[in-house]
């Protein structure tokens, strides 16, 4: 319920973008989110997904990211129009690397320490510009 009620708030207020993935059957398969959506002089947001770990390697993760891609950096009202869409993640999730990279996002050089959990972890941070 409170996943729901913070997509419902992020839509309306156009801060946060949450949507989740399913199979066919109704089982869950993922999250997919823009959180942070800023729109000043730069339009920005920060893109995190998980996939259930039954799902891992069939793809699905790889297609709901790239459908987040596509909405976020697709211009308004098709899309949410934003001009840089970021993504951290952790150096050993090298499915991730890979995936990102592919979608086309680039190491910006920075690093983030971040929750995950209860631990606090090592982030690089990738980033996907509008074109």
């Amino acid at each position: 319920m409170r996943q729901c009620r913070l997509a419902r708030e992020g839509d309306a207020r156009g801060t946060a973008w949450r949507r989740a993935g399913f199979l066919e059957n109704g089982r869950l398969v993922g999250c997919f989110n823009i959180n942070v959506i800023t729109r000043g002089l730069s339009w920005t947001g920060d893109a995190n997904w998980w996939v259930s770990a039954d799902q891992v390697g069939r793809g699905l993760g790889t297609e709901g990211m790239l459908a987040l891609v596509d909405h976020a950096l697709s211009e308004l009202p098709r899309g949410l129009g934003l001009h840089v869409l970021r993504a951290a993640i952790m150096p050993e999730n090298v499915r991730s690397v890979r995936q990102v990279t592919r979608a086309g996002f680039t190491p910006t050089g920075e690093r983030v320490r971040l929750a995950v959990g209860s631990r606090w972890e090592m982030h690089e941070l990738y980033e996907r510009r509008a074109e």
